[in-house]
């Protein structure tokens, strides 16, 4: 035991030589475990219950093999053991009474111990990496007290109905795992505040996810989303809504009910018409129609989308990159409150007089359009003939290669 402050310069010695550092009650360790917990350095062990600051551990290697005496560190908050080969645990964590976040990686998956479950403290958790998983274990669905379940690059095909059991939790993510499924008990984790989805292939949303009051970020980029249910118009605290990159061809009429959205991406999604129900997002800020080709049309087709946008009084972002956009009609006029827009990589060949109406407008990106006649030089005073229109300070925008982009793609 540490009786001294020289028994715990000798500690942080063996620390050093171990490859190890503590700062600011933390320790983090760069050796294997086998190699900082074989038996000259168990004294270290017993030592660490005696520095009561001790509320975070890092341990990573290639092979990392946690022995039972880690539950002497009876302090610990964090615990982080990232094995880029194996992980091995200890049937009994018991004694880590202050845990709260628990982050396991390693690419053989370990076996998580039943004790886990008395954790009273644990929170969070993390498991990164676990391949030779084929289902999550039953372990998993017995911390009904975590409020942050978070899963990566673990094969998971299907989400089992038991995680309603986890109704504490306030996030859940589950990123490049395959998954294709998710359960109707989703929607019994009404503490939810964020669900991230991103990198996998879900190809249907269970209509209980309506149930979802408190939801606040929904992530679903690069999935295989084709429809999405009515029961979306139900997230009443939504703020985000992430779709890039589904195989959309509609969008359910309920989105225009998400009163305090704030932010919604649709890049790359094939929409079969322009979704004019957007109009009715109020307090709608970002706006990313990426890449959007709507039926694989020119958006000329589909006049009613500029009137759409121009409802969104609050709109501060728009991107339209890359959207076979040839030209834009005069009810562009209506963007009063647009501060960043993106055309870049369209068709567009002129810009109508309308656009000096954007009078908030301070980033403008045109480059790689056929233009055939080129905005006018701004009379602001030396400053670039990049923008047509006033913009409080044309130097400051991020693409000013526009013109000489225009001048390689003559029309």
């Amino acid at each position: 035991m540490i009786q001294s402050t020289h028994d715990q310069e000798t500690v942080m010695a063996v620390l050093r030589q171990m490859g190890g550092y503590i700062e600011d009650g933390s320790v983090g360790m760069e050796q294997e475990w086998r190699y900082a917990w074989d038996a000259s350095n168990l004294q270290v062990v017993a030592g660490f219950d005696e520095l009561g600051s001790l509320t975070s551990l890092q341990l990573t290697g290639d092979t990392l093999i946690v022995p039972g005496e880690i539950n002497r560190l009876s302090q610990l908050k964090e615990l982080q053991v990232w094995g880029r080969e194996s992980v091995s645990l200890p049937d009994d964590l018991g004694g880590l009474q202050q845990l709260e976040t628990l982050s396991l990686a390693c690419a053989v998956a370990p076996v998580l111990p039943a004790s886990l479950s008395q954790l009273s403290s644990l929170r969070t958790l993390a498991l990164c990496g676990y391949s030779q998983w084929e289902q999550l274990p039953q372990e998993l669905w017995q911390l009904t007290q975590l409020e942050k379940l978070s899963l990566s690059q673990c094969p998971v095909a299907r989400l089992s109905g038991q995680i309603g059991q986890l109704d504490q939790l306030r996030s859940l993510a589950i990123n490049e795992c395959g998954l294709t499924t998710l359960p109707a008990e989703l929607g019994q984790l009404t503490a939810l505040e964020q669900i991230d989805l991103r990198q996998n292939q879900v190809s249907l949303l269970p209509a209980e996810i309506g149930d979802l009051s408190r939801l606040q970020r929904l992530l679903l980029e690069n999935n295989s989303l084709t429809t999405l249910p009515e029961e979306l118009g139900a997230l009443s605290s939504l703020l985000e809504l992430n779709l890039n990159n589904n195989p959309l061809e509609q969008l359910p009429a309920s989105l225009g009910q998400l009163a305090h959205l704030q932010c919604l991406y649709l890049a790359a999604c094939p929409l079969r018409s322009f979704p004019e129900q957007i109009g009715q997002l109020a307090q709608l800020q970002t706006l990313i129609f990426s890449g959007l080709k709507i039926g694989g049309e020119s958006w000329s087709q589909h006049p009613a989308w500029a009137d759409a946008i121009g409802q969104l009084a609050r709109l501060r972002y728009l991107s339209l990159e890359n959207c076979n956009i040839s030209y834009l009609p005069g009810t562009v006029a209506q963007w009063h409150s647009i501060q960043e827009l993106d055309l870049r990589w369209n068709r567009l060949r002129s810009l109508p007089d309308e656009v000096a109406a954007w009078t908030q407008l301070q980033v403008l990106a045109l480059s790689y359009n056929p233009w055939r006649s080129y905005p006018p030089q701004s009379e602001n005073g030396g400053r670039s003939s990049a923008c047509s229109f006033p913009v409080p300070d044309c130097n400051s925008f991020p693409d000013r290669r526009w013109l000489a982009a225009a001048a390689r793609n003559p029309a």
